[in-house]
């Protein structure tokens, strides 16, 4: 068991598992449980996505035959007050169809992805590849983890835009790589139009910029004038 933790291999047969287990989770609760787990929230999502896709399909008629088609209430639908993730989701019906197991994938892509990246970041935290395939076992075969990442839920892709920002800053703190500065921003901008707790995070992460840029500033000025 041990050489196979220290082994390369291990992290893809990780992934494999991880992606199998997900994949039947998704079938059986749609086919055999008749959504028993991916009531209330899921559903919700899924039925909101719906929804917009309607009005997504009948603007892009619109458009192409220069009909003024939208009233007040339609408006209302896409107001940016609301969780951008429905929207995002009802493009993707439009690309794929209407079927909630398309939603569902989407979220177990988002999950894969995830895992990815949190390999990418025990890497720098941690040199020891027994202890870092012992915790991205962990996470991978949580039942919560394995709930949410099978689920028409926001969490994946939050988690996964938590750990581009926390990879970004280990690699602007490790290689002095500047420019993940951009990719931590870009990954708080979104999360703050899926789910706007993380504006708080996002102006935080922005005074953090500022100070280091100002004091960058003033101990350049000092060294001039020393």
């Amino acid at each position: 068991m041990i050489n196979l933790l220290r082994s390369n291999n291990y992290f893809f047969l990780l992934i494999i598992f991880c992606f199998n287990i997900r994949f039947a989770f998704i079938l059986i609760d749609k086919y055999f449980l008749n959504h028993s787990f991916s009531q209330n929230d899921s559903i919700g999502f899924h039925l909101m996505s719906l929804e917009f896709f309607d009005v997504l399909k009948a603007s892009i008629w619109a458009i192409d035959n220069n009909v003024h088609y939208f009233t007040n209430p339609d408006l209302i639908k896409w107001h940016i007050t609301r969780s951008v993730y429905p929207y995002f989701l009802s493009s993707i019906y439009w690309l794929f169809g209407k079927e909630y197991i398309f939603g569902a994938l989407i979220s177990l892509i988002f999950f894969m992805l995830n895992i990815f990246l949190l390999k990418k970041i025990l890497d720098y935290v941690c040199p020891n590849k027994i202890i870092n395939n012992l915790l991205l076992t962990l996470f991978c075969f949580l039942p919560t983890s394995i709930i949410y990442g099978s689920l028409i839920l926001r969490e994946s892709l939050q988690a996964l835009l938590m750990c581009v920002v926390i990879y970004s800053l280990l690699k602007i703190y490790f290689e002095k790589k500047i420019m993940f500065f951009f990719y931590a921003f870009i990954a708080f901008v979104i999360l703050s139009f899926i789910h706007m707790t993380y504006f708080l995070g996002l102006i935080f992460f922005l005074g953090m910029i500022t100070i280091i840029i100002l004091s960058n500033f003033i101990f350049k000025l000092k060294y001039l004038f020393v």
